[in-house]
C-alpha cells in the first residue's frame, strides 16, 4: 500500500478524483507511513536553552519544536544515530539518548538512559520499553559526552551512583527564569558540593550564596520546595530529570523591593498568567492603550502639542489675520455712512477675533494642564500587572474588578498599596475603596 498510493496519488490530478476518495487516501497513507515509520523526536541541549524562559517555563522541552526524524520501525537504532551525525555533526560515538516518561504528577521528565542492549534493537520494538503505549513517536534527549563539549564545566563520570540534574537561573530583578545547564551528580551527595559548578553555570562568583528549589510539579497548582543543601539529594528524594533551580539568596529586608522575589512566587506569578492568557498579553502593552477605554486619550497623548508652542501658532494666525484687517482698511467707500457701517463692522470683528484667540489661548492652556496633571498621575505599572497584581490578592471577580478600576485612576492610592506589606494589601485596598465611597 504505501507504494501503490503515492503512485495513484501522482497519476490523479484534483479534478479527477472526488475530494472526499483524496481525503480518504491522504487518510490511508498516513495509516500505512505510521505502520512502517516510527517519528523519533530528538530534544538537545540546545533546544533547552531556546524554548525554557521564551516558549515554557514549566518542563523541559516541548517536542513538537524539536527536530523530527522519521526512521523505518524495521531499521535497528543505529539508523538514527547515522541521521542525527549528518543533521547536526554530532560523532555517532559521542551520542547518548534517553528516554522521556510521564510521571504520576503530571510531569514530562526524563526517565532512564536506552541501554547497549535497546540501542542494538529495531526501532520499532523501542516504544513499549519507554512507559508508552503510542508506537507512532518516539521522544528521546540527546546527550552528548563531555569530549564533544568545550566547557570548563565536566560531569562527573556517570555510575549507577549518578543522576542527571536539570538546571534553571533565575533573576528576580528581570523577573526571568531560563535554562543555565545540566549535571551528574552523586545521588549520595549533597547539593552544598555543586554550589561552585552553579555558581559557574550562572556566571557568579565561586563563593556566591544561592537559594535551591526543586521544581516538583504544576498541574493542578504549582509545587515548588525549597532544598537543603546539607541533605543528600537521596534524601530529598532527587531522582534522573528533577529539575532544580536556583537564584542569588537575598536579605529578607530586601525581599519587598521585588515583586516576585523567590522562584516560588514567581512560579505560581506563572501559572496565574497561563491560567488566563488574556493577562500575559495584557502584560506586553503600555499603559497608553488603557486610556482609550476612558475616552481621555486625546488630552495625554504624548503627541498633543505642548501650550506653549500653541500659544506661539495661535499668534502668528492673529497677526495674518490684522494684516488682511488692515489692508481692508484702507478700501475706499461710496458714502459716509457705508464708510461707518463697515468700519463697525471692522471693529466688532477685531474684537471677536481678540475674544476667540484669547479662548483659543484658554484650551491651549487648559490642555497643557491636563496633560501635566495626567504626566503625574501615571501609573507605576502597566495595565496587565495591575491585573495581576490585584490577583494576587485572592479577591473575587467581582471585587477584583472593581479594584481594577479604582486604582487604575488612582497613582497615589496604588503606590501606597505597593509600599504595603502583602498580607495586609487586600484589608487595605478594601479600606481605601469604602472611604473613596464615603
Amino acid at each position: 500500500m504505501a507504494t501503490i498510493i503515492p503512485q495513484l496519488l501522482m497519476q490523479n490530478h484534483d479534478d479527477d478524483v472526488h475530494s472526499k476518495i483524496r481525503l480518504r487516501i491522504k487518510f490511508c497513507s498516513r495509516e500505512a507511513d505510521a505502520q512502517l515509520y516510527t517519528i523519533i523526536k530528538v530534544a538537545r541541549e540546545d533546544d533547552l536553552f531556546q524554548q525554557i524562559g521564551r516558549d515554557i517555563h514549566f518542563d523541559l522541552v516541548d517536542h513538537e519544536k524539536v527536530r523530527h526524524f522519521p526512521i523505518d520501525k524495521q531499521m535497528h537504532f543505529f539508523k538514527l544515530k547515522e541521521e542525527v551525525a549528518k543533521e547536526f555533526g554530532i560523532p555517532v560515538q559521542l551520542q547518548r539518548y534517553w528516554f522521556f516518561t510521564t510521571r504520576q504528577n503530571h510531569t514530562f521528565r526524563l526517565h532512564r538512559r536506552l541501554t547497549v542492549q535497546e540501542e542494538a534493537q529495531m526501532v520499532g520494538m523501542l516504544r513499549p520499553v519507554s512507559n508508552n503505549a503510542n508506537n507512532a513517536e518516539l521522544k528521546l534527549f540527546l546527550e552528548v559526552v563531555p569530549e564533544l563539549e568545550q566547557c570548563s564545566i565536566r560531569p562527573l563520570d556517570t555510575g549507577k551512583e549518578d543522576i542527571l540534574l536539570f538546571f534553571k537561573l533565575y533573576d528576580p530583578e528581570k523577573e526571568q527564569l531560563r535554562y543555565v545547564g545540566n549535571l551528574f551528580v552523586n545521588c549520595t551527595g549533597k547539593p552544598i558540593e555543586i554550589v561552585r559548578n552553579l555558581n559557574e553555570l550562572a556566571g557568579f562568583d565561586p563563593d556566591e550564596e544561592i537559594e535551591l528549589y526543586e521544581e516538583v510539579k504544576f498541574e493542578p497548582s504549582v509545587t515548588c520546595e525549597h532544598l537543603d543543601k546539607g541533605v543528600s539529594f537521596r534524601s530529598s528524594q532527587i531522582q534522573d530529570g528533577d529539575i532544580i533551580c536556583f537564584q542569588r539568596r537575598i536579605q529578607p529586608h530586601f525581599m519587598k523591593e521585588y515583586r516576585y522575589p523567590d522562584v516560588p512566587s514567581f512560579l505560581e506569578y506563572l501559572k496565574k498568567l497561563q491560567a488566563k492568557p488574556e493577562d500575559a498579553e495584557w502584560a506586553q502593552k503600555p499603559y497608553r492603550h488603557y486610556h482609550q477605554m476612558f475616552g481621555y486619550d486625546q488630552f495625554i497623548d504624548d503627541s498633543a502639542m505642548p501650550a506653549s508652542e500653541m500659544r506661539q501658532q495661535l499668534g502668528r494666525k492673529d497677526v495674518q489675520t490684522d494684516d488682511s484687517s488692515a489692508s481692508n482698511d484702507v478700501t475706499p467707500t461710496r458714502s459716509q455712512s457705508n464708510s461707518q457701517h463697515s468700519l463697525e463692522r471692522r471693529k466688532k470683528s477685531k474684537i471677536d477675533d481678540e475674544q476667540s484667540s484669547k479662548l483659543n489661548e484658554s484650551i491651549a492652556i487648559l490642555v497643557g494642564a491636563l496633560k501635566d496633571m495626567a504626566d503625574k498621575e501615571k501609573l507605576p505599572m502597566t495595565g496587565g500587572e495591575l491585573w495581576a497584581f490585584i490577583n494576587e490578592m485572592g479577591l473575587d471577580d467581582e471585587l477584583a474588578t472593581d479594584a481594577f478600576v479604582f486604582l487604575l485612576r488612582r497613582s497615589f492610592h496604588l503606590k501606597g498599596l505597593m509600599a504595603t506589606p502583602p498580607g495586609l494589601r487586600k484589608t487595605v485596598l478594601v479600606k481605601m475603596m469604602k472611604d473613596v465611597k464615603k
